[in-house]
């Protein structure tokens, strides 16, 4: 059957943790009466966030057990695969009420990390061997994703900013690393207006891999706040990271809509970036050397290389047809600024296995 993951967002600010658990125990009581198997639910009193896992034939039928049972109907609830299930399974429970693997109680937040290495020689594996020794180091627990960069999600902010860094270190001495991107964002299970499990975190996240500095590590600020407040933060040098605040995660947000629609246009550039965000030169410049350390016209540049780089390692297309996919006004001029970016020509980074 299938699985389901909902949020409830309580609007009684005096409901207690026990009359959530007293809420589940009436789901159990009616939840066979509409094939519903009810798996784990996570209880987030500070945020007022309650998250379900249920086993179903369908949204409709779990909904209908929320609802006999005690009318708190969820906000949102999205279906989810099974490496998700696996993962929600981790840590232990109680009544079906989740707690961390350190016995507290787990209110369904996750910092979710997105580690990305680009080798010059794909064939070289040693920098993934060190990246999951530090993980599992460090408690985390990597996430399903398609694409070739890992995700991990951790309870804990330090564990998750403690296996950055370490990584962060670690690359330096890896030769044939060609270049690596590090962020951390810290999310609820689900988000009400969310199609799936962590989707604002993950495509901030997309965003940063794409485009961001690899001196840095980048954090929202909520994980750097949580990490401030419960971490002892001699333990890091701050210069390690880069908080992104509410407006600059907006700003950027806004921006990769643009950039995203505009990208295979050869004609597009910073004049018609600035018409379209109704910014001057200064402000687009300030804006985007102070997010991401570059200017806008090598913003626009380096996205176009990375969206080469994911077309030249799915290895389906033509160079002529990457180089017009990808905004670059001739094959010819495509392969003399990848030389220039990476040091080799995009045929050779293709041909690697």
């Amino acid at each position: 059957m299938p699985i389901y993951l909902d949020v409830h967002i309580l609007k009684n600010e005096h409901v207690q943790l026990q009359d959530i658990i007293e809420a589940h125990l009436k789901d159990l009581k009616i939840s066979a009466n509409y094939g519903v198997v009810q798996k784990k639910f996570w209880a987030d009193m500070e945020n007022k966030k309650v998250f379900c896992l249920m086993e179903g034939p369908s949204m409709n039928a779990c909904n209908h057990v929320h609802a006999e049972a005690h009318g708190m109907t969820a906000c949102n609830m999205v279906e989810i695969t099974d490496e998700e299930y696996n993962l929600m399974l981790i840590g232990n429970s109680k009544i079906d009420l989740a707690y961390s693997e350190s016995d507290t109680l787990d209110p369904g937040i996750r910092t979710i990390l997105l580690i990305e290495l680009r080798s010059l020689d794909r064939r070289n594996k040693t920098y993934k061997n060190e990246i999951l020794k530090r993980i599992t180091q460090y408690s985390g627990h990597i996430m399903p994703n398609p694409q070739d960069y890992f995700l991990v999600s951790f309870e804990s902010v330090s564990n998750a900013l403690s296996c950055a860094v370490s990584i962060k270190k670690k690359t330096r001495g890896i030769s044939n690393v060609l270049e690596y991107k590090i962020a951390a964002i810290t999310s609820h299970l689900l988000g009400k207006d969310s199609m799936y499990l962590f989707e604002e975190a993950k495509k901030t996240l997309d965003r940063i891999k794409r485009v961001g500095d690899q001196k840095v590590i980048y954090l929202d600020e909520k994980t750097f706040s949580i990490w401030k407040k419960n971490a002892d933060s001699s333990n890091f040098d701050t210069h390690d990271f880069h908080v992104l605040n509410e407006s600059d995660l907006n700003t950027t947000e806004k921006m990769f809509d643009l950039l995203d629609s505009e990208l295979t246009n050869s004609n597009f550039g910073v004049d018609q970036m600035c018409r379209a965000l109704g910014w001057s030169k200064a402000t687009a410049y300030r804006t985007t050397t102070r997010l991401f350390n570059k200017s806008p016209i090598d913003l626009i540049r380096e996205l176009r290389f990375q969206n080469a780089l994911d077309l030249l390692h799915a290895n389906s297309m033509s160079m002529s047809e990457i180089a017009y996919e990808t905004g670059f006004s001739s094959p010819g001029y495509f392969s003399r600024a990848f030389k220039a970016r990476y040091g080799i020509p995009p045929k050779t980074y293709a041909k690697m296995d």
